[in-house]
């Protein structure tokens, strides 16, 4: 709650807990009050101009989503709303509202926008596969090893860099890291493949039958789903017989 003539802030025990600070006075000082609550910079000009739209009564209602630094040197995802009260000729007198954790609600979402961010990735990379293998085939001889380890040496370096520094990331970015490397592997393989049969069609290499346990690959795409899955919300149930041992 703020009082704007005599401009301070009453703010509740579990406000203050949102907001990161220990417990103290229910009514602060504007200034002090803001001196004390660290706001995440890039959220600081959007909430002032949210307040400021609705005080100057551009906006039926003041929410705002925005991120507050914790003793932990976390930021969290807190959610304000405010009415202005106002006197019979329109002026503002004060600003009533509330305040509510979603921050796990916001991580979530952040989570969901990075696996559809990943799962977009690896559909471009399997049409530039694609593409690579229409080329490579126009191409034919002219394609050798060379070509597979500047492709992928590039993009394993600075995904092996990346990686090998996922601890200091926030969650959601040490969760895309290892979407990344995953997907690259997944690259990888599928390269090999595509230049492979592209050296067939050129005349380069012989194909050879071999023996090859479906089991291995049903379970092989489960594990590269299953966290899409999870985050819709779906179960997946598998039926696989057992693995026997062959002649």
């Amino acid at each position: 709650d703020w009082n704007r003539q005599s401009n301070a802030i009453f703010a509740s025990a579990r406000a203050r807990q949102l907001y990161g600070l220990s417990p103290g006075p229910d009514t602060t000082p504007r200034d002090q009050w803001f001196a004390q609550v660290q706001l995440h910079p890039d959220d600081i000009a959007p909430r002032r101009a949210a307040v400021e739209a609705h005080v100057a009564g551009k906006t039926p209602l003041y929410e705002f989503e925005y991120r507050v630094l914790h003793p932990d040197g976390r930021y969290r995802w807190v959610r304000a709303r405010g009415l202005c009260v106002r006197d019979r000729t329109g002026q503002p007198l004060r600003m009533a509202g509330s305040v509510s954790d979603i921050d796990a609600r916001r991580r979530a979402e952040e989570e969901r926008r990075t696996s559809e961010q990943a799962l977009r990735v690896s559909e471009e990379r399997f049409a530039l596969a694609v593409a690579g293998s229409l080329f490579a085939t126009r191409m034919r001889a002219q394609i050798d090893q060379q070509i597979e380890d500047t492709l992928v040496a590039e993009a394993r370096m600075a995904a092996d860099l990346i990686y090998d520094h996922s601890e200091d990331l926030e969650p959601a970015l040490r969760r895309s890291t290892e979407l990344m490397v995953s997907e690259l592997d997944r690259f990888e393989t599928l390269l090999n493949d595509l230049l492979e049969i592209s050296r067939h069609d050129a005349g380069v290499a012989e194909l050879s039958v071999e023996s090859e346990d479906l089991r291995s690959v049903v379970e092989s795409a489960l594990d590269n789903v299953g966290h899409l899955a999870n985050d819709a919300g779906v179960d997946l149930m598998t039926r696989i017989a057992p693995r026997m041992g062959f002649a």
